[in-house]
């Protein structure tokens, strides 16, 4: 039971990952997105993957992206307009690569098991 509220709060966290205009709080988005599937896989019983989750993706990736980032000096501009629709953009192109990928899962499943 608690590990359907963790992948429901892991869903709405990935979907902030997208949505989020400014570069290093989507970035912080996709660190607390780490941390809570790592949360997920202890839950289940796969220790090992979950610390390594943690220290490969959120202690080497993700900081060193936060550190490029920070380094490179990103300005948000917010007079332009087209910002707000190509994050709704990425978010609707990355719903149907989810639905393509996880109907080729199941009809794989379905060709190999049944």
């Amino acid at each position: 039971m608690v590990e359907n509220f963790f992948i429901v709060v892991w869903i709405i966290v990935g979907i902030l990952v997208f949505v989020i205009t400014g570069p290093v709080v989507s970035l912080l988005w996709l660190l607390l997105f780490f941390c809570i599937g790592s949360i997920i896989m202890a839950i289940l019983g796969m220790d090992y993957l979950a610390f390594l989750l943690i220290v490969v993706y959120a202690g080497a990736v993700v900081v060193l992206f936060l550190f490029i980032t920070m380094f490179l000096n990103v300005r948000v501009y917010e007079n332009f307009d087209y910002k707000f629709t190509y994050n709704w953009l990425s978010l609707f192109i990355l719903f149907f690569v989810i639905l393509f990928f996880s109907g080729f899962f199941f009809f794989i499943c379905w060709l190999f098991f049944i």
